[in-house]
């Protein structure tokens, strides 16, 4: 573990993560907008496009952003979905060819996606009142970090009532 965590520390630039309560997310996204927006990787995934965006115009304009996604089925759909939405609207972006590629890969032989996977379920345990170790550890990287909870989810729903 502290392999993992010493050598995110040395290579990660800004780091991007965004979970979802998914049991929260249930409760709270129904009917018609869950069925536009699909599952909880929506979410996640619109939310790190937009912020690891942001980020890379201020800090690297010009250069092009290429994502990795784990190789699971589920993430596969609603990335691909959001994702393809990004495309559509790149002109609307400063930098158009800031969006490279969307690949997916296995995360038991993608180092970063177990790097991701671990800063992940860190933050949702802390997120849940777990002050553990290796997220302390972690805590030196600058970025844009957090949580789709119950409230943010009520906010995130209301915006879509008529």
């Amino acid at each position: 573990m502290s392999e993992l965590t010493s050598a995110i520390n040395r290579n990660v630039l800004y780091g991007v993560g965004v979970a979802v309560a998914v049991e929260e997310f249930n409760r709270v996204i129904t009917g018609e907008l869950k069925s536009f927006l699909g599952g909880p990787y929506h979410l996640s995934a619109d939310a790190l496009f937009s912020l690891a965006i942001q980020y890379c115009q201020k800090r690297f304009p010009g250069e092009q952003i290429s994502f990795v996604f784990d190789n699971k089925d589920k993430v596969k759909g609603e990335v691909r979905r959001i994702y393809a939405a990004y495309q559509e609207l790149k002109e609307k972006i400063p930098n158009p060819k800031i969006l490279g590629t969307v690949t997916f890969a296995d995360d038991k032989k993608h180092m970063p996606l177990q790097a991701a996977d671990m800063i992940a379920y860190e933050y949702m345990k802390y997120h849940n009142g777990w002050k553990r170790a290796p997220l302390q550890l972690l805590s030196e990287i600058k970025g844009g970090y957090f949580v789709y909870d119950r409230d943010r989810l009520i906010k995130y729903e209301s915006k879509f009532r008529v």
